[in-house]
């Protein structure tokens, strides 16, 4: 078109580096551990002990790992399952509890798994130390997730449920704390 001003000429965009988006997702990650360098470094660990001890004392190991921790989880879980019932009964929140509770489930379902490490990180599990060290670095995340914004609590009121955010010092929060009710 003539009388058209003259295009402008465009500097070169300068791209930036491509990334993998899946590097940045952390539970993607996770799940890519989980699914394959685990396995991998289980199925390493059992032929080098298979070579050491022999295919039979392997087998036996696994089995016995795995009969031996159900075992421990079931007795576990049942003994929490009765401080969950004396809590709830003595009017208490059971949180310490139920937290125990999900942790010796996890412990049932890793040693059940054939494997030396996730026998190992079972067994860690069951330990009560295992499990007061577990709930220790669960609060520590949890609580930076809070700080950070990442992770939100939301709490009946008499509006209806709405979010709480960590610098939020109502009544209300203080007052969950302490297990009084409005």
């Amino acid at each position: 078109m003539r009388g058209s001003p003259a295009a402008v000429p465009r500097e070169p965009r300068l791209s930036s580096p491509r990334r993998w988006p899946l590097c940045n997702d952390l539970p993607v990650v996770w799940l890519v551990f989980l699914l394959i360098a685990l396995p991998i470094a289980e199925i390493a660990l059992l032929i080098a002990i298979g070579r050491h001890v022999g295919v039979a004392a392997t087998v036996a190991l696994l089995l016995l790992t795995g009969l031996l921790g159900a075992l421990l989880a079931r007795l576990q879980g049942l003994g929490v399952l009765r401080k969950v019932q004396s809590e709830m009964a003595a009017g208490r929140v059971p949180g310490s509890q139920l937290v125990d509770g999900v942790i010796i489930l996890l412990a049932g379902v890793l040693l059940i798994i054939p494997g030396i490490l996730t026998d190992a990180l079972g067994f860690f599990c069951l330990l009560p130390a295992g499990r007061r060290i577990l709930k220790a670095w669960l609060r520590r995340r949890f609580e930076a997730g809070l700080l950070s914004g990442r992770i939100s609590v939301s709490l009946g009121s008499r509006g209806g449920m709405r979010n709480v955010t960590p610098r939020e010092r109502s009544s209300e929060t203080k007052a969950l704390g302490s297990g009084d009710e409005r």
